[in-house]
């Protein structure tokens, strides 16, 4: 028996210059996967600072730096989409020197 697999894209605007770029895969109605990326333009560049995921079942927080390099990746709980759009509104930029895997 074949599973339904369903792959849902959203890009959402925070404030200028910020973006939230999310990735859910669903099996069977089922969040499987999912890629939260917290986006900055920098000279007219989209540039990823902070991505949730679940890779492999491992849920956890990656920081990158202005060049795109990873700099940190900590475990962390399960985010919801929910969970990071309100992390991202209330705290912004400041959210790259934060201890976020513990929020």
């Amino acid at each position: 028996m074949c599973s339904e697999m369903i792959v849902e894209k959203k890009e959402i605007a925070i404030k200028e210059n910020e973006k939230l770029e999310a990735i859910e895969i669903y099996r069977d109605k089922d969040l499987s996967y999912y890629s939260y990326n917290y986006m900055v333009k920098v000279d007219e560049k989209w540039k990823r600072y902070i991505r949730w995921d679940n890779f492999q079942k491992q849920p956890h927080v990656d920081r990158y730096d202005e060049t795109g390099n990873l700099v940190t990746s900590e475990q962390s709980r399960d985010k919801s989409l929910k969970e990071v759009l309100e992390l991202v509104d209330i705290f912004g930029k400041n959210l790259i020197s934060m201890d976020i895997s513990r929020v």
